[in-house]
């Protein structure tokens, strides 16, 4: 008797081979993976529905289960989840269509990488034969890959990780979302994906002919009732966290709402640099005057992000404009002052910053030495206090790897970005700024100023909110230009969920800045308490509202720790991967061997 070919195939270990059987199941998992993409892409604004979370890589996990071949899993996957995340990154293609379709597919690119590496572990004998639930292994195989794109991989591209759905509406308490002060976001998604696994483990698409009756069922129930108490706690846990925690008022802050586009951001003239800053300024005072008339105290003021024009701050550079009489000389530096003179309260504003400027002496332009995103902290005469951005944001401040090479960034940009060019330089310190509190004489207060993407990096905000291991700030404050998102809101309200999850983990709020909104104060809750303007509404005109946010000293064991739960995943996934070529594929029939 000759031996039989190993089938490679799932659930029963039988398939018919006929074309037209191979054709319908082809459609049918093609079909199955675009309703994957549309359960994704439901997670995320304008739709908001959270409970998708735990069934958004049920299909990703049957495709890659159920395909004939791994290289048609992941094939199978990439094409189908390209129209969940064409949907959720829709804005950008006002920017960069070429850009946006690259992005696009770098992303989707990981989910299939997800469906290749859980297709290689159910080769593993253990979970073949369902003595291993696949409740445990989908969700550390999902936060593995997840936390390479969001984090590891060319700087990382951390918007839309599953778990962030679990915050859940703007006006909730983010009860779901507790569990992010123990292991950061990435916790989240593997209690998501845990909800995934099990389900799979009771389709029965998992497991091979070679199962037995007992062993997977007894698995099952032991898994339901492990993936329920996983549930059970998350929310206790949550409860307990929102009841426990003591608050007290915070600062009193007046924000300042911008609403200048991008494109006139990119082409500012000196007319309308002039004409906006004056409005801000006059907006600025006029909102202050408002609020102390009725009472009110200010603590603090905030500008968004680069919304001071000219060069920066700097003495040198500013002495440099005005012995050769450049434009802006000091005209914004002098009038900053003077607003925060009469203000009597310190004002933290965005503003570039060019170090070793100067005139080109052959053409009409600049040279610099570095140039920063910054933030300024004017209190006093200068030189005033900044914080540099750390860490800038990739495809939009710079390109991971490709900016090394300067021919080659050039090249790229005028195909994708033309116009668009990467000179910025990341900071160096983590600065925290110390602001006279009237409140807390004797303490000032300490505050962390993370630019517009950074809110979406957990390292950078722990990095700020925390120093060996101690929490050392009392407030976030956001300084962002939101104007990128251009006519799509839903950008903006996908920004805001970032922000909310950084409040949790860290248990510091946020006070967000944004030009174009949204502005919004944050609760160490994750709970939006206050916004400049309604909810989806773009910013029309300078806005301006005093805000506070209610500060806590409580510390997490993530700000205290970092980011143990993702680095354990992506051991716990290698382990699984070095061990798995020596178990059958899914499905697969043992081999029948010829006797004598």
């Amino acid at each position: 008797m000759r031996a039989s070919k190993a089938a490679d195939a799932e659930g029963d270990g039988r398939r018919d081979a006929s074309p037209r059987a191979l054709s319908s199941k082809g459609v049918g998992l093609c079909a199955l993976g675009l309703i994957g993409s549309v359960l994704f892409a439901a997670i995320w604004p304008p739709w908001n529905l959270w409970w998708c979370v735990f069934v958004a890589a049920v299909p990703v996990a049957v495709i890659s289960l159920r395909a004939n071949s791994a290289w048609r899993a992941a094939l199978l996957v990439l094409l189908t989840q390209i129209p969940g995340w064409l949907w959720v990154q829709h804005w950008m293609v006002q920017l960069t269509p070429p850009g946006m379709a690259l992005l696009v597919l770098y992303c989707a690119v990981y989910v299939a990488l997800f469906a290749v590496v859980l297709r290689r572990i159910a080769r593993w004998t253990p979970i073949a034969t369902g003595r291993v639930p696949m409740a445990l292994v989908v969700p550390v195989v999902w936060t593995a890959c997840e936390y390479l794109r969001t984090t590891l991989v060319l700087g990382g591209y951390p918007w839309y990780p599953l778990g962030l759905g679990l915050i859940g509406p703007a006006e909730g308490d983010g009860l779901l979302a507790q569990s992010a002060s123990i292991f950061g976001l990435p916790f989240l998604s593997a209690i998501a994906a845990s909800v995934a696994g099990l389900l799979i483990d009771w389709s029965g698409i998992a497991r091979s002919q070679a199962s037995t009756a007992g062993s997977p069922r007894r698995t099952r129930v032991l898994a339901t009732i492990a993936v329920m108490a996983v549930q059970a706690a998350n929310l206790v846990y949550g409860w307990m966290v929102l009841e426990a925690t003591a608050a007290t008022e915070g600062p009193a802050v007046l924000v300042v709402q911008t609403d200048l586009s991008v494109s006139n951001k990119n082409e500012w003239s000196r007319e309308d640099q002039e004409r906006d800053f004056a409005g801000y300024v006059r907006e600025t005072l006029a909102g202050a005057s408002a609020h102390r008339s009725e009472g009110g105290t200010i603590d603090l003021v905030v500008w968004p992000e680069t919304m001071v024009p000219g060069f920066g701050l700097e003495p040198a550079t500013l002495a440099m404009l005005t012995k050769g009489r450049y434009y802006p000389g000091a005209i914004y530096a002098d009038s900053l002052a003077l607003m925060q003179e009469r203000l009597a309260v310190p004002v933290v504003v965005g503003a570039p910053v060019y170090l070793g400027l100067r005139p080109d002496p052959e053409k009409e332009r600049w040279l610099w030495d570095t140039h920063y995103n910054s933030a300024y902290l004017i209190n006093g005469p200068p030189p005033y206090r900044r914080y540099d951005k750390l860490v800038l944001t990739p495809f939009g401040e710079v390109m991971p790897l490709i900016s090394r090479w300067e021919w080659l960034e050039k090249q790229l940009l005028s195909l994708s970005a033309p116009g668009m060019t990467f000179d910025l330089e990341p900071g160096v310190d983590a600065v925290r700024f110390a602001v006279p509190w009237a409140r807390r004489p004797g303490a000032p207060l300490r505050i962390v100023t993370p630019i517009c993407f950074e809110d979406t990096i957990a390292s950078v905000c722990r990095e700020l909110c925390y120093a060996n291991g101690e929490r050392a700030a009392d407030l976030m404050v956001n300084l962002s230009n939101d104007g990128w998102f251009g006519w799509s809101d839903d950008g903006r309200e996908h920004h805001v969920l970032h922000a909310r999850i950084r409040s949790i983990e860290l248990g510091v709020p946020i006070i967000r800045c944004a030009n174009t909104g949204h502005s919004v104060v944050i609760e160490w809750s994750g709970r939006i308490s206050d916004r400049i303007g309604l909810p989806h509404e773009k910013a029309t005109g300078t806005m301006v509202r005093t805000m506070s946010a209610k500060l806590t000293t409580r510390s997490t064991i993530y700000g205290m720790m970092g980011d143990v739960w993702p680095w354990s995943m992506l051991l716990a996934t290698s382990i699984l991967l070095m061990i798995a070529p020596r178990g059958r594929i899914v499905g697969e029939s043992p081999p029948v061997t010829k006797r004598p």
